[in-house]
């Protein structure tokens, strides 16, 4: 009865560690994919809403490495004004950064933030001057991307549903 008791308590702890080899290879979790970065290159048309000056026409582009977006954003049917833009874009799609805007000869600040839409090709957010800029106290902005720039990102949309620029 011993020799019976000692092969069954082998068993046993053969078992067990048996199923803890198996069991930590199930409860292995399997990583999610890398969230990727929406394609923001090219140009935009649109509005941009200030709260003292009204709205204006507004167009932009925009060249994008990573996560690092730079461009312009232009302002007025003749783009009179321009304000140079450094952003940052992350993988829930939110662009924030700042902008300059070179009013006779002072450089105005401005805060950005926003989200992209890679479903209806539009970036929309809010800007606000860091100081007292040119009258402008902030406001709105509602762009339309018109063409993305195959050159500027290694990103390709799949669906190709905006021409390149």
């Amino acid at each position: 009865m011993r020799l019976f008791s000692g092969t069954m308590l082998a068993s046993v702890i053969i078992g067990a560690f048996a199923l803890t080899a198996c069991n930590g290879s199930s409860n292995s979790v399997n990583p999610l994919p890398a969230a990727t970065l929406s394609d923001v290159s090219g140009d935009y048309v649109g509005t941009l809403k200030d709260n003292t000056a009204g709205t204006q026409t507004a167009t932009a582009t925009l060249s994008e490495h990573g996560a690092a977006v730079g461009g312009a954003l232009l302002l007025g049917a003749a783009g009179a004004t321009s304000i140079a833009l450094a952003l940052t874009l992350d993988t829930s799609n939110a662009l924030t950064g700042a902008g300059t805007m070179d009013t006779a000869g002072n450089a105005c600040t401005f805060t950005f933030g926003g989200t992209y839409d890679p479903n209806a090709n539009q970036l929309t957010g809010t800007y606000a001057p860091v100081g007292t800029c040119a009258g402008m106290t902030g406001g709105t902005y509602t762009l339309a991307q018109q063409c993305m720039d195959p050159v500027a990102s290694t990103r390709r949309r799949t669906m190709g549903l905006l021409p390149h620029c």
